[in-house]
């Protein structure tokens, strides 16, 4: 069986890695109060889990959903800038071990058209990922 809490876990540490070079990083269900010129939103969808063959693998697939926000008026390079580097830190390739569980980046991330939202302007970052077990 595929853990979610590994993969989760997993994905959430690799992240955490890096968060001393950008900026907030709000975890699902932490509350926090939220700062007052950009962040980062951090959730994991996965997918539902595929048989692989009679007796074989189970792949489920899933995606890293990073939404930059910056206050509104700071203009549209800076969540650009900072979708760039969180693709950078997810390269085709990469991949994540939890406690038995290998998070595979087999798919370049991407990033989706800004939106205003709110008093935020927005980017999301999506970036592909399947586990096989």
């Amino acid at each position: 069986m595929i853990s979610i809490k590994n993969i989760t876990t997993g994905i959430f540490s690799y992240l955490a890695n890096y968060s001393a070079s950008l900026p907030d990083l709000y975890w699902p269900n932490v509350n926090k109060e939220l700062p007052q010129y950009e962040y980062i939103k951090v959730d994991i969808l996965p997918g539902n889990t595929q048989s692989l063959g009679v007796k074989s693998l189970d792949r489920t697939p899933g995606i890293i959903q990073l939404m930059v926000n910056v206050a509104d008026g700071v203009g549209s390079v800076r969540p650009l800038e900072i979708a760039d580097q969180l693709l950078g830190y997810f390269p085709r390739g990469t991949e994540i071990n939890e406690s038995g569980t290998r998070i595979r980046i087999d798919k370049a991330g991407y990033t989706a058209p800004a939106m205003q939202n709110g008093t935020w302007y927005s980017v999301a970052v999506s970036i592909p990922f399947y586990v096989l077990k």
